[in-house]
């Protein structure tokens, strides 16, 4: 008796079908991580300018807000990130990880200050051009 190759094709297909699969629909991508690393260090320089944390963690965080922010253009690249990101453009790719920088290098030095005025002046401006150079959509940070 010739087994047919429509067995094996099958065969195959069940094999395939039934090997277990990774679940890829909670993991967190390299640019997600980044804007989440962001939007901590946000967070936490806005807590700052609310008394709920301390000085040296708004500093860390901006520090962390800088790094992030100099990884802009390795994770966005601006030949390829428009054709993944709707909203993207090819200058906002470009363009991006320098404001952002500029935006983060701004606020570490208001935090450094450590005069809260100076600190929430900064932290608007940083939200408005800094992460709004990219989210231009009313761009609000959610409120604790």
């Amino acid at each position: 008796m010739a087994i047919r190759p429509a067995f094996f094709m099958a065969a195959s297909l069940l094999l395939t079908t039934c090997a277990p699969r990774q679940d890829t629909s909670t993991q967190v991508t390299p640019q997600a991580e980044s804007m989440q690393h962001m939007l901590v260090a946000i967070e936490t320089v806005r807590n700052y300018v609310r008394n709920t944390t301390t000085q040296r963690e708004a500093e860390a965080a901006t520090a962390d807000l800088a790094t992030w922010a100099g990884k802009l253009g390795e994770l966005f690249p601006p030949a390829t990130a428009p054709k993944l990101y709707v909203d993207m453009t090819t200058d906002m790719a470009r363009e991006a990880p320098g404001v952002m920088i500029a935006s983060a290098t701004a606020l570490r030095s208001a935090v450094a200050t450590g005069r809260l005025p100076i600190v929430a002046m900064q932290l608007e401006r940083t939200e408005k051009d800094g992460c709004g150079f990219c989210h231009r959509r009313p761009y609000r940070m959610p409120p604790p």
